[in-house]
Parts: C-alpha cells; structure tokens; sequence
C-alpha cells in the first residue's frame, strides 16, 4: 500500500499502520494525537501539522488541532459534524462555517 494511503500509529509498546480511508477524525492534545477510525480511538505520538504533511483530499483541516475525513461526513448541522457511524464531533461557530463551505462544495463536487 503507498505510503498516503494509510496513518502511522505510534504507541509505546506497538506501532502499526491504519488505512486512511478508515479514519474519521485526528484530533490533537498536547503530543498526542487522537485518531477516530471506525471501531477504536487510537492513540499516537505526533502533532496536527506533521501528519498533514501526508494527508491530502478528503481530509480537511477545520482549525489546528483538527482534521475530518470530509468523506466520511453524512451531514452538517447546528455546529455538529456528523459521520457515517453516528459519530458527533461539535464545532466552535467560525470553525464549522468554514468547514460547512468546504462540505458544500465537496457535495457539489466542486472541492
């Protein structure tokens, strides 16, 4: 598999490889990063603007700590992302119009 098709996941006591297409969200806390796949939270050592580096479209950058799979988003709503699994991420107000523009045009398959 090329290297952009899948997420590095670093932990102290294992280190694998996730497909992206499996990725919902990569939230950043601290030196951590947390990445929502579809049936585990996963943990790794990293920051938002190294593994940026290697993601490209569908992934969108809502504010620094933050990156959607836009693909995975089935609907926008009241400051929520909502994804294919149910899955609710909440948005501060700036933060989900600028994400929200860039859903739109991605449904209209102008991204």
């Amino acid at each position: 598999m090329p290297r952009e098709q899948w997420i590095s996941v670093i932990q102290k006591k294992e280190s694998f490889k996730i497909p992206q297409s499996d990725v919902l969200h990569i939230e950043q806390s601290g030196k951590s990063l947390h990445i929502k796949t579809d049936s585990d939270l996963l943990e790794s050592a990293g920051k938002i603007r190294e593994i940026r580096e290697d993601l490209e479209e569908p992934f969108y950058l809502c504010h620094a700590y933050l990156i959607i799979n836009i693909e995975r988003v089935v609907s926008m709503t009241e400051g929520k992302i909502i994804f294919d699994d149910k899955t609710e991420l909440h948005l501060g107000r700036d933060s989900f119009t600028r994400t929200r523009k860039k859903f739109n045009k991605y449904l209209l398959g102008q991204w």
